[in-house]
């Protein structure tokens, strides 16, 4: 198991094979897009890599912790391997304690991110699917750079994903709120894509930048919810460690965004047949906006929660004491072992020894009005420490 406190960072390095894939999809088929090459070979690589990846899995990958003498993550004893009847009731008594849909959207945030996960899902996808062809059929520095040169372009997409996932999940470690970071990082992207929109054909070295910034934000965005944020969903108090209840959570937030997967590219595609570019993207910022909004709720809760922290924390600072503790030493006047400090005012040591009336440990020190000493010890009728003074 890793450290949950790490969840963000792990899961965004994790995450960083979808983006190799994708870009290896994207840049393998633009070598064959051009004018009279044989683009059939566009389509025959990639299932070609896809079989044998699948080969590899198929003859490496284990089916079951079990089978190299590890705990299983359900729970199930070893010893029902080899009996497929003990081990299938075993599974269903592990499984027993999962949690309904209702159940599971009554958990705090699962509603407002599976809305949210639907529209940034939505945005991403229409970018996948649209952004060779926007490329290829839109002017970069006053010509048509071509499909090829688009396919390639369009990979910095992704190459900008990669920097964004786990930069994002780091930051997410470290602040400890990820809500608050994605719903910024999601209003971030609004005029990003107006200004890709604007100023992504002057060149293709604006065009470049502004890829990878769009991945940095549309893609951190959207593996973040569906790999962290999903799994601290899962393991709310009220779930009470279900890891069933986990996969509940992480089901509805993944369809959710699914379903904008889905249809985001075929509104997009009509919108640009019928409105042109322009309203497409406006689509896509009021998409963007949408998203924003539905986590802002659980963002203002995560600010407030921040700057209580902050203010607790320059408040505690404040009323610190002003005495800086020296190490325990031994008395050599008594032999007796005293706690040397210093005074703040008068830069005069002090001591805590023990008191020759009472024999009960006080802090001496020096008043600094009379420069007489002075003790801690403790009042005999409300057993209070009290600051005894001559």
């Amino acid at each position: 198991m890793y450290d949950t406190y790490r969840r963000g960072l792990i899961m965004g390095v994790w995450s960083t094979n979808v983006f190799v894939g994708s870009i290896l999809g994207t840049l393998i088929p633009a070598i064959w897009a051009t004018p009279n090459a044989p683009w059939g070979w566009s389509f025959i690589t990639p299932a070609l890599v896809l079989l044998v990846i699948s080969l590899m899995t198929s003859l490496l990958l284990l089916p079951d912790p079990r089978a190299i003498g590890l705990e299983s993550p359900l729970g199930v004893s070893t010893s029902t391997l080899s009996s497929p009847s003990t081990a299938g009731v075993s599974l269903r008594k592990a499984r027993s304690g999962g949690v309904g849909y209702l159940r599971a959207l009554l958990i705090p945030g699962v509603v407002e991110f599976s809305l949210a996960f639907f529209f940034v899902k939505m945005v991403n996808y229409v970018f996948k699917a649209w952004l060779p062809f926007y490329i290829a059929n839109n002017e970069i520095g006053g010509r048509l750079i071509g499909g090829q040169l688009a396919g390639w372009l369009s990979s910095l997409f992704d190459v900008g994903g990669v920097v964004g996932v786990v930069g994002i999940g780091w930051i997410t470690d470290l602040i400890g709120r990820r809500t608050l970071v994605i719903t910024v990082l999601e209003y971030t992207t609004i005029p990003l894509l107006y200004v890709f929109h604007r100023y992504g054909g002057v060149s293709e070295a604006s065009l470049s930048v502004l890829l990878l910034a769009c991945g940095c934000t549309l893609q951190a965005c959207y593996i973040t919810i569906s790999t962290a944020v999903t799994s601290d969903l899962g393991t709310h108090p009220s779930l009470k460690g279900s890891k069933n209840a986990r996969a509940m959570v992480t089901g509805i937030i993944n369809g959710t965004g699914s379903l904008g997967a889905a249809v985001g590219p075929l509104i997009a595609g009509w919108i640009s047949d019928n409105y042109g570019w322009d309203v497409t993207f406006y689509f896509l910022m009021g998409a963007s906006l949408l998203a924003a909004l539905c986590m802002s709720r659980l963002a203002m809760k995560d600010t407030l929660i921040c700057a209580q922290s902050v203010w607790n924390r320059f408040h505690t600072r404040g009323q610190q004491k002003e005495e800086v503790l020296i190490p325990l030493t031994s008395d050599p006047q008594t032999d007796e072992p005293s706690l040397l400090t210093s005074d703040p005012k008068t830069n005069e040591p002090s001591s805590l020894t023990s008191d020759p009336q009472t024999n009960e440990p006080s802090l001496l020190t020096s008043d600094p009005k009379t420069n007489e000493p002075s003790s801690l010890t403790s009042d005999p009728q409300t057993n209070e420490p009290s600051l005894l003074t001559s």
